[in-house]
Protein backbone atom coordinates (compact mmCIF):
# COMPACT_ATOMS: atom_id res chain seq x y z
CA UNK A 1 0.00 0.00 0.00
CA UNK A 2 2.68 2.19 1.12
CA UNK A 3 4.71 1.72 -2.65
CA UNK A 4 1.38 2.29 -4.49
CA UNK A 5 1.14 5.32 -2.68
CA UNK A 6 4.37 6.92 -3.41
CA UNK A 7 4.28 5.65 -6.99
CA UNK A 8 1.42 7.65 -6.80
CA UNK A 9 3.35 11.03 -5.50
CA UNK A 10 5.86 9.39 -8.49
CA UNK A 11 7.93 9.55 -5.37
CA UNK A 12 11.21 6.99 -6.80
CA UNK A 13 11.63 3.82 -5.04
CA UNK A 14 15.12 2.25 -5.18
CA UNK A 15 15.01 -0.56 -3.01
CA UNK A 16 12.51 -3.53 -2.89
CA UNK A 17 11.67 -5.49 0.41
CA UNK A 18 10.30 -9.09 -0.66
CA UNK A 19 7.34 -10.56 1.41
CA UNK A 20 8.12 -14.42 1.22
CA UNK A 21 5.22 -16.68 1.89
CA UNK A 22 4.91 -17.12 5.88
CA UNK A 23 5.44 -20.88 6.70
CA UNK A 24 4.84 -20.07 10.29
CA UNK A 25 1.72 -19.69 9.33
CA UNK A 26 -0.49 -22.95 9.57
CA UNK A 27 -2.29 -22.66 6.74
CA UNK A 28 0.54 -21.98 4.47
CA UNK A 29 2.57 -24.69 5.97
CA UNK A 30 -0.06 -27.27 5.70
CA UNK A 31 -0.79 -25.98 2.08
CA UNK A 32 3.06 -26.26 1.03
CA UNK A 33 3.22 -29.91 2.55
CA UNK A 34 0.14 -30.55 0.19
CA UNK A 35 1.31 -29.10 -2.64
CA UNK A 36 5.55 -27.78 -2.90
CA UNK A 37 4.71 -26.50 -6.36
CA UNK A 38 2.00 -24.55 -4.75
CA UNK A 39 4.95 -23.06 -2.38
CA UNK A 40 7.18 -22.39 -5.65
CA UNK A 41 4.51 -20.57 -7.18
CA UNK A 42 3.47 -18.49 -4.80
CA UNK A 43 7.20 -17.20 -3.97
CA UNK A 44 7.35 -16.56 -7.32
CA UNK A 45 4.31 -14.59 -7.95
CA UNK A 46 5.10 -12.38 -4.90
CA UNK A 47 9.22 -12.37 -6.48
CA UNK A 48 8.12 -10.66 -9.67
CA UNK A 49 4.88 -8.47 -8.42
CA UNK A 50 7.76 -7.13 -5.92
CA UNK A 51 10.28 -6.59 -8.61
CA UNK A 52 7.91 -5.35 -11.18
CA UNK A 53 6.68 -2.69 -9.28
CA UNK A 54 9.24 -0.62 -8.95
CA UNK A 55 10.24 -0.10 -12.84
CA UNK A 56 7.94 1.75 -14.79
CA UNK A 57 9.94 2.92 -17.95
CA UNK A 58 12.76 1.24 -19.63
CA UNK A 59 14.89 4.40 -18.20
CA UNK A 60 13.86 3.51 -14.72
CA UNK A 61 16.09 1.44 -12.58
CA UNK A 62 15.86 -0.53 -8.97
CA UNK A 63 17.38 -2.71 -6.71
CA UNK A 64 16.26 -5.77 -5.63
CA UNK A 65 17.70 -7.87 -2.62
CA UNK A 66 17.13 -10.96 -1.44
CA UNK A 67 18.27 -11.74 2.05
CA UNK A 68 17.97 -15.79 1.57
CA UNK A 69 20.68 -17.92 -0.12
CA UNK A 70 18.21 -20.29 -0.80
CA UNK A 71 16.31 -18.20 -3.30
CA UNK A 72 18.80 -18.44 -5.92
CA UNK A 73 17.95 -22.19 -6.69
CA UNK A 74 14.14 -21.47 -6.79
CA UNK A 75 14.24 -19.87 -10.60
CA UNK A 76 17.12 -21.54 -12.02
CA UNK A 77 15.06 -25.19 -10.92
CA UNK A 78 11.81 -22.72 -11.47
CA UNK A 79 12.55 -21.19 -14.96
CA UNK A 80 8.94 -21.98 -16.58
CA UNK A 81 7.13 -19.67 -13.06
CA UNK A 82 9.41 -16.90 -14.09
CA UNK A 83 8.77 -14.31 -17.06
CA UNK A 84 11.19 -13.98 -19.63
CA UNK A 85 12.25 -10.34 -18.91
CA UNK A 86 13.02 -11.61 -15.12
CA UNK A 87 15.14 -14.50 -16.00
CA UNK A 88 16.90 -12.63 -18.28
CA UNK A 89 17.71 -9.77 -15.55
CA UNK A 90 18.51 -12.05 -12.15
CA UNK A 91 19.57 -15.83 -14.05
CA UNK A 92 23.50 -14.35 -14.36
CA UNK A 93 23.32 -12.76 -11.21
CA UNK A 94 22.45 -15.78 -9.18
Amino acid sequence: MVLQFLKYLDIVVRTNVLPYPNTADRWTNAKRQMDQEWYYWQTTLKFVQTYGRSIRSKEDWAKTYVLDSAFASLPRKNKNMFPDWVTRAIIDKL
